[in-house]
């Protein structure tokens, strides 16, 4: 009975942290385009809306027209966004900046995390190619430009500061364009955390009970 026990408490943390794995993303739909809040040395600031966004999967195709924003993984799929910006004429000493962001639909607690981008625009804007796992790749690695900032909830505005890396690709990028990637590793939720407690305590007392059953077993 304990062996039957510990297998059925085993399945359901299985199960549970496949449905978190797998459910743990951040969409926006294609009017909700981001933007970029920048406030400058002499007190001035500006928002400038990105000029092209969209998702790179290493696995599903995208399509030229879909402006469509998602980071995150869904049963087996995965996703990685991207954002840019017409940064010409612009000019001054950038001290702080923000991408703002409207959600959409949010499953799990997703943390973004902005990246450099190495891809050129001409391939990271051709959303009528195949699925690339290196552009995909490139939008979650390299020189991050933000900490993890977890989207709890959908249909909410959010701006995710730019770090001090961020900050100064802005500035380099004054007067040309800037292209900014985008994505998500799941962050813990507490009420999931708290229920997985829960059961690792509850198998912990199972494989007590087991032990001591044995012993008394090997006494009798």
């Amino acid at each position: 009975m304990f062996k039957h026990a510990h297998a059925i408490a085993f399945l359901i943390l299985l199960s549970l942290s496949s449905w978190a794995h797998a459910q743990t993303f951040a969409f926006s739909g294609s009017t909700a385009f981001g933007s970029l809040a920048l406030s400058f040395a002499d007190g001035q600031s500006t928002i400038i809306t990105a000029t092209d966004q969209g998702w790179w999967s290493p696995t599903e195709q995208n399509f030229v027209g879909n402006r469509n924003t998602i980071i995150g993984s869904c049963f087996g799929v995965r996703w990685n966004d991207f954002f840019v910006f017409d940064l010409t004429g612009q000019a001054g000493a950038v001290v702080a900046a923000s991408l703002e962001l409207n959600t959409g639909a949010v499953a799990g607690l997703p943390g973004m995390t902005l990246w450099n981008v190495s891809t050129s625009l001409a391939a990271l804007e051709n959303l009528n190619a195949l699925p690339n796992a290196g552009i995909f790749a490139d939008l979650g690695s390299g020189m991050q430009y933000s900490a993890a900032f977890a989207i709890s909830a959908s249909n909410a505005a959010i701006a995710i500061p730019l770090n001090s890396a961020g900050i100064a690709a802005v500035n380099d990028a004054l007067g040309g364009t800037l292209a900014i990637g985008g994505s998500a590793d799941p962050i813990p939720e507490p009420a999931s955390a708290g229920f997985l407690a829960v059961v690792c305590g509850a198998l912990a007392a199972l494989r007590y009970r087991a032990r001591q059953a044995t012993n008394r077993s090997a006494l009798s």
